[in-house]
């Protein structure tokens, strides 16, 4: 069994076509690769937030206690602080719904991200 065509301008023609195939692939898996590091990027402003939200509930702990020993006023100054400290649920989920995209096992990530930039199969 022959790979190719014997007579020179056929064959000529099939090399050229796998010769395409073959950078058309290439060209794919490069910009599906692009994509994902775009994607990857776009999601540290999320993960930020994330910690940040993180840091302002453990800090707000200490405050609270903090404030909340001043003679005669402290419960009624500790209010705010707890009020910020349940605000930091929403800061971090906001962050981790921005951050934890879900990702493909690591064998298939070239061929997701050549799935994503074809879109779906017709």
């Amino acid at each position: 069994m022959k790979v190719y065509a014997e007579t020179a301008s056929r064959r000529t023609r099939q090399l050229l076509a796998d010769l395409l195939v073959a950078a058309w692939v290439a060209a794919s898996v490069l910009a599906g690769l692009t994509v994902r590091r775009l994607v990857d990027e776009l999601s540290r402003p999320g993960r930020a937030v994330e910690q940040a939200g993180g840091r302002v509930a453990s800090g707000m702990g200490g405050v609270q206690d903090q404030v909340s020993r001043v003679p005669g006023i402290g419960g009624a100054l500790r209010a705010p602080f707890e009020r910020l400290g349940e605000a930091r649920p929403a800061a971090v989920a906001t962050g981790s719904l921005d951050a934890d995209a879900p990702r493909p096992p690591p064998g298939l990530r070239a061929v997701s991200a050549v799935a994503s930039v074809r879109g779906p199969p017709p």
